[in-house]
């Protein structure tokens, strides 16, 4: 028994020996990110052969469905042409469309999920009890 005392302090004593023998090392600093550039004004591009971005497209397509005639537009934006206006509507006008399907869609799988919900506690509450919830821990979002 005395043994181990006496290998486990020498083994003690070189540890603390070699550990204040290295020099500490700093971690690494973080990496300081850069902040963001602020957004650019939504505008259209100055020439025809560049790529318009997505919001300006919806914007037109939005004035053009609110009644704004598509010269005035132009009038507005003179790198459009009349074309690109009425397809940008047409695409948005399609796009509305898909997307009121895919939500008519989830509306009915929320309606089915409430239903089991519904059926699981009343199925509790007639197996387990009244307090059903305290004894599963059970909570209803």
């Amino acid at each position: 028994m005395g043994d181990v005392f006496v290998w486990a302090l020498m083994f003690a004593i070189v540890y603390m020996v070699l550990k204040s023998m290295k020099p500490k090392e700093k971690p690494p600093e973080p990496e300081k990110k850069k902040p963001d550039p602020p957004p650019k004004p939504e505008s259209p591009p100055k020439s025809a052969d560049t790529e318009y971005t997505k919001n300006f497209k919806q914007k037109i397509a939005v004035e053009m469905i609110k009644g704004k005639s598509a010269d005035d537009i132009i009038a507005e934006h003179s790198t459009l042409t009349a074309d690109e206006i009425n397809k940008w509507k047409n695409d948005f006008l399609d796009n509305i469309s898909r997307l009121s399907a895919e939500n008519a869609d989830l509306s009915m799988r929320v309606g089915q999920l409430y239903m089991k919900v519904e059926w699981l506690e009343k199925t509790c509450k007639t197996h387990i009890g009244d307090d059903w919830k305290e004894k599963t821990g059970y909570k209803y979002l």
